[in-house]
C-alpha cells in the first residue's frame, strides 16, 4: 500500500479540485445569475440580509438589485458571510401577480448581467 494519496480516477497529474477563491466565487455567482434566481446575501456586521437579483460583479463588489425596492446595492465581496438562492425567479414573481412595474424595474437592472452569465456559463438549466 502506497503512502501517496489516491489520484482521482479522471484527474490528470497536476489537476486539483481546489481552485483560487476568486475563480470559485465568480463561477458560483455566474451560475446563480444565469439561472435568474433571487439570492439572499448576509453581510458581515449587518443584521439584515440583502435579498435580490444579481446585477453585476467586479474585483471588489457584487451588485444586487434589491427585490423590495428595486434599488442597486453594492456589497464588498470580502464582507459577504454567505449567499444562497431563495428559490424565487422573475418568472415566479410574474406568476404571483407582482406589480408589472416592479418586475420591469428588476429586469432592466439585471438583464445584461444575466445574459453575460448565460453566455459564459451556459444556458439556464433551472
Amino acid at each position: 500500500m502506497s503512502d501517496q494519496p489516491a489520484q482521482p480516477q479522471h484527474a490528470t497529474p497536476g489537476e486539483h479540485l481546489a481552485q483560487p477563491y476568486e475563480e470559485m466565487f465568480e463561477r458560483n455567482v455566474g451560475h446563480a445569475a444565469k439561472r435568474g434566481r433571487e439570492v439572499e446575501i448576509w453581510v458581515e456586521g449587518i443584521p439584515e440580509s440583502k435579498v435580490g437579483f444579481l446585477a453585476g460583479l467586479d474585483e471588489e463588489y457584487i451588485q444586487v438589485c434589491l427585490t423590495k425596492n428595486q434599488t442597486l446595492s453594492n456589497v464588498r465581496r470580502d464582507m459577504i458571510a454567505s449567499m444562497d438562492e431563495t428559490g424565487n425567479t422573475i418568472g415566479s414573481y410574474i406568476k404571483e401577480g407582482v406589480d408589472p412595474d416592479v418586475v420591469r424595474r428588476i429586469k432592466e437592472k439585471v438583464e445584461h448581467f444575466q445574459k453575460r452569465a448565460s453566455y459564459l456559463y451556459g444556458k439556464p438549466n433551472a
